[in-house]
C-alpha cells in the first residue's frame, strides 16, 4: 500500500505531538511546574506575608506555565518545519509485509518492522514510532475506506506491538495524543 500526501504546518505539528506523546509521559513537566510554584510561593512569602497573594500567584503559575510551555513548543516546531526542506514536498509512504518505505524529493528511507517500536493511532494519524524522537506519520485523510482494514490487518500481523495501540473499531475516534 502506498500513500501520498502533502502536510500543512498544523498537520505536521499534530503528527509531531502524536509521535512525542507516544514516548513522553504527560507528567514530564510536573517537576518544573512544582519548582515554579514553590519558587513563586517562597518569593511571595519573602516579599509579602499575605497568603492570598501567594495563593493567587501559585494559581496563575499552575494555569499559565503549561500554556506558555505548549506555546513555546509550538513556535519551536513551526520554526523547525519552516527550516526543513522536506516539509513542503509531497510525502510518500509504502507499508508492506517487509516494513516501511518513506520518501520525498530529497530522500528515500526503508525500515523493517523490527525497527518499528509500535504503531500509535490518533484521531488524525497512524504514527509508526521508530525511536524516542522519530516516527513516520500517515494522515488518516489519505487512507481510503477500502485501504484502512488492510492497513490495520498489516499492522496487527507485522508490527512488534501487534496493533495494541490502534483504536478498537474502524471509524472510531481514537484519543488524540
Amino acid at each position: 500500500m502506498v500513500f501520498h500526501y502533502r502536510s500543512t504546518p498544523d498537520e505536521s505539528i499534530q503528527a509531531m505531538r502524536a509521535a512525542a506523546g507516544t514516548v513522553t509521559s504527560r507528567w514530564t513537566g510536573l517537576p518544573a511546574l512544582v519548582v515554579t510554584i514553590l519558587g513563586i510561593a517562597a518569593f511571595a512569602h519573602l516579599v509579602s506575608r499575605d497568603w492570598i497573594q501567594v495563593t493567587v500567584l501559585a494559581y496563575i503559575a499552575v494555569a499559565v506555565f503549561p500554556a506558555v510551555a505548549r506555546l513555546e513548543q509550538r513556535f519551536r516546531w513551526r520554526r523547525a518545519i519552516k527550516a526543513d526542506p522536506h516539509s513542503a514536498e509531497e510525502q510518500h509512504v509504502e507499508v508492506s509485509d517487509a516494513g516501511l518505505r518513506f520518501w520525498c524529493e530529497h530522500s528515500d528511507s526503508k525500515l523493517t518492522w523490527s525497527g518499528v517500536r509500535r504503531v500509535q493511532e490518533t484521531a488524525h494519524h497512524y504514527v509508526f514510532v521508530c525511536g524516542p524522537l522519530g516516527g513516520c506519520p500517515i494522515p488518516k485523510r489519505v487512507i481510503s475506506d477500502d485501504d484502512e482494514p488492510e492497513l490495520r490487518d498489516l499492522i496487527r500481523r507485522c508490527s512488534p506491538d501487534h496493533g495494541t495501540h490502534l483504536a478498537r473499531e474502524l471509524a472510531s475516534q481514537a484519543v488524540a495524543t
